[in-house]
């Protein structure tokens, strides 16, 4: 039962406003607009960032998933800008963004995820097998469009033929960037056909076509003669 994984879902200083949570040193402070970003093999979510009590008009430098940014202060010690999403090594990390002017220092960790669907084990019989299955950083997604990163897991199935089967909760997202790991479940719990299923993953009760926020899995069934 092969598996294959999709994904459906863009650095320089600015005098750009952001929101977000933080954390300081000294006097000076440096914020970020989301609590995770994520980070895919095409497309890198711009991690935004406000830097505030430096040095008016001061020299600046911003270091971030090695990269770093030089700048000027503007005259009330503030300035923003952005990075891309770095590289990971793994599923999820946690990152330093740095500012200093040489005098005031501040830094904040930064989430960021991967986004991915996944299940294991991947082989067996279609009418037992029991699965994990694991959604990745969809809630990161979620809240970069807006929407709600905790929200149920459904599991859309596409028969062979391309047709829907059925929609299925199989849990709600959680963690700082919104990832399930479910506990051994039927990964078939319907009638199996020869060919290639694909489940979509979204917090949609009902299947869309198109959506933004979404990742799939994919297995084949077949006829195994011994």
């Amino acid at each position: 039962m092969p598996r294959a994984r999709r994904l459906a879902i863009a650095a320089s200083l600015a005098a750009v406003t952001a929101l977000g949570g933080a954390a300081a040193a000294d006097a000076a402070t440096v914020t970020v607009d989301h609590p995770c970003y994520f980070k895919t093999t095409s497309t890198a979510q711009q991690v935004h960032f406000s830097l505030a009590g430096f040095t008016p008009n001061g020299p600046l430098t911003v270091r971030f998933g090695g990269r770093t940014l030089t700048g000027t202060a503007l005259s009330d010690g503030t300035r923003s800008g952005f990075f891309p999403a770095p590289s990971l090594r793994f599923r999820q990390q946690r990152f330093t963004l740095s500012a200093t002017d040489g005098v005031n220092n501040a830094s904040v960790g930064v989430n960021v995820t991967k986004v991915l669907g996944d299940f294991t084990p991947s082989t067996g019989r279609p009418e037992t097998l029991r699965a994990h299955f694991l959604v990745q950083g969809l809630g990161a997604v979620l809240d970069y469009l807006h929407r709600n990163p905790r929200g149920t897991v459904y599991a859309h199935y596409i028969r062979p033929n391309g047709k829907l089967k059925a929609n299925r909760a199989i849990g709600s997202l959680s963690g700082v960037c919104g990832s399930l790991r479910t506990g051994k479940i039927r990964l078939l719990p319907y009638p199996s056909e020869l060919g290639s299923w694909r489940v979509y993953l979204d917090t949609n009760r009902t299947y869309k076509r198109r959506e933004a926020a979404q990742v799939v899995i994919g297995f084949t069934v077949r006829t195994v003669f011994r």
